[in-house]
């Protein structure tokens, strides 16, 4: 699951995501929490490199999924 951004305390908002971790034996062990620096990530990908007008949005804020407002959008022209 992914979460909506949160704004970190140095500066910047990040995406937080919960991961399962499973046994051996294919039992539910707990999750992983993951904090993603959403400008970091942004950057890693490439973001800034998209070929003219492609329109980026994230949407699902509140987990509500395709039915979220949406909490992230970009135009890159």
């Amino acid at each position: 699951m992914l979460a909506e951004p949160l704004t970190l305390i140095q500066g910047g908002e990040a995406l937080s995501a919960l991961v399962p971790v499973y046994n051996a034996d294919d039992s539910f062990w707990g999750l992983l929490s993951v904090v993603i620096d959403m400008k970091k990530l942004f950057k890693s990908v490439n973001l800034e490199k998209l070929d003219n007008h492609y329109r980026i949005a994230i949407r699902g804020k509140n987990g509500l999924g395709e039915l979220g407002e949406f909490f992230m959008a970009i135009s890159i022209f």
